[in-house]
């Protein structure tokens, strides 16, 4: 009885452990973007540089639409998804997404701006897609709760038997 008590706090623990390695977002502004060596170079929120690697399974993203590393410009808004919190700032991070929030305007790249069918003019622009900010942390914590009241209720059963 104590050895499946034990179990399945392990397997709650173990569940509970899983959620809490959840991948980091970083949010900032372009500052390069390098073709050659796969990096791309973010200033954050709060002031701070940071290196990302880019591998032939990250995604970089704009309104669920694939854009290449080139495309991305100084300035540009992203938030970058990876499997670690960068800490050190000359290390390079791997990351696993890139969504594009918002692209530098014409005026700073040198190009004409592009007709968009989304709105007129003299209306306000309507965004398409919603932000993907959801994190499966929430159920697999979940999950490891389950299991825990599920050990609990084994127990008191086979106490009452």
């Amino acid at each position: 009885m104590k050895r499946a008590m034990s179990m399945a706090i392990g397997a709650a623990l173990a569940f509970s452990v899983a959620g809490a390695a959840h991948a980091a977002t970083t949010s900032g502004k372009v500052v390069s973007s390098d073709t050659m060596s796969n990096t791309l170079t973010i200033q954050t929120d709060e002031g701070k540089r940071v290196t990302f690697l880019k591998d032939d399974a990250t995604k970089i993203e704009q309104n669920g639409v694939t854009v290449a590393l080139g495309d991305l410009k100084p300035a540009a808004k992203v938030t970058v998804t990876s499997d670690e919190m960068p800490s050190d700032p000359t290390t390079p991070v791997l990351a696993t997404r890139v969504q594009v929030d918002e692209m530098v305007a014409a005026a700073a790249t040198g190009t004409a701006p592009a007709e968009s069918a989304d709105y007129d003019s003299n209306e306000t622009p309507v965004a398409r897609h919603l932000p993907r900010t959801a994190t499966p942390l929430p159920l697999i914590t979940l999950f490891g709760f389950a299991s825990l009241a599920a050990g609990c209720a084994l127990r008191v059963q086979r106490r009452a038997s």
